[in-house]
């Protein structure tokens, strides 16, 4: 255990020093194997599917409750915390959800007795059914707990309403056609909100094994969300963490070790530009190592990229 807490205790510490923020963001709902086993609960999802009956059994709420304080007392390096209200939750209503992540993780939080960041990811379904779907019903609820929650002295203000832009196709076009589940309606953003922000995920599920980078695209998509309620983005693709380059197959001759080596040019354009969207494109052009690795002839920076439909 020392070892573990070593370790997280020095990712989280090295973030710290460069000004990263860092959170949890457990799905729900979901417990170890063992633990299932030992407490006779969630048995028919050992195997973690994460389309499946909710199990909502009180000793599965007081686990995940006391796990989220004890997290947040353990690491101060921790900057906050996310709540996911799509996954193992079927049989539940999006209200009913909403009360589950409030008795255990929002309830967690606050037992560990200092103020957090929130992440909540809007409902992925406004059914009884956790598959993906939308409703006006749905953002009503949603957007008057959101509201509600800022105000929570344990909750930095604001809150971060996360949702999957183009749902899991965040390349496709810069113009917002759905989210997870389907059409999104007005009702996050009109009235402006006041306790919270909108945080677009922008999902990478088409090519995230190849090279990419637009800035134009880039610059067209900040362009199109630069609202006043508009909180940021959140870059990355599902499952896949850009660590150990397993798609290169000759080695020889290859000056990165990590994946997010290997794909340089997708992580620099997204950062650079959304820290500045006006950013002089020359800045690409200069800093191309070799050439991409001298093994393809230099070129312009459109012919890096295509969209990827819908």
């Amino acid at each position: 255990m020392a070892v573990w807490q070593k370790l997280f205790h020095g990712i989280l510490g090295m973030a710290e020093e460069r000004g990263i923020d860092t959170y949890l963001m457990p799905f729900n709902i979901f417990v170890s194997p063992e633990f299932a086993k030992a407490h006779n609960v969630a048995m028919d999802n050992l195997g973690h599917h994460h389309i499946g009956k909710a199990d909502t059994s009180e000793i599965i709420k007081i686990y995940t409750r006391e796990c989220v304080a004890q997290v947040l007392q353990e690491y101060p390096e921790l900057d906050g915390f996310g709540i996911t209200l799509g996954e193992v939750v079927g049989g539940m209503t999006p209200a009913e959800r909403e009360d589950w992540v409030h008795a255990t993780i929002y309830e967690g939080m606050r037992l560990s007795g200092r103020k957090t960041k929130l992440i909540h990811r809007i409902p992925f379904s406004a059914n009884l059914n956790p598959g993906g779907s939308t409703s006006v019903e749905t953002e009503v609820i949603t957007r008057k707990i959101l509201e509600s929650d800022g105000n929570l002295d344990y909750i930095e203000s604001p809150i971060m309403a996360d949702l999957k832009y183009n749902w899991s196709h965040g390349h496709s076009t810069p113009k917002l056609v759905k989210v997870h589940g389907g059409k999104l309606f007005d009702t996050y953003f009109k009235p402006n909100p006041t306790q919270y922000k909108i945080l677009w995920t922008i999902r990478n599920e088409d090519f995230f094994c190849l090279r990419w980078g637009s800035p134009d695209f880039i610059k067209a998509h900040i362009a199109e969300n630069s609202q006043n309620f508009m909180g940021g983005y959140m870059i990355g693709s599902e499952t896949y963490i850009p660590a150990k380059d397993y798609f290169t197959k000759n080695k020889e001759g290859v000056s990165w070790q990590y994946a997010f080596e290997r794909q340089w040019l997708f992580y620099k354009t997204w950062g650079r530009l959304l820290y500045n969207p006006i950013h002089p494109i020359v800045f690409l052009k200069m800093s191309s190592p070799t050439a991409l690795e001298n093994r393809v002839k230099p070129c312009s920076m459109p012919t890096l990229w295509l969209p990827i439909p819908l």
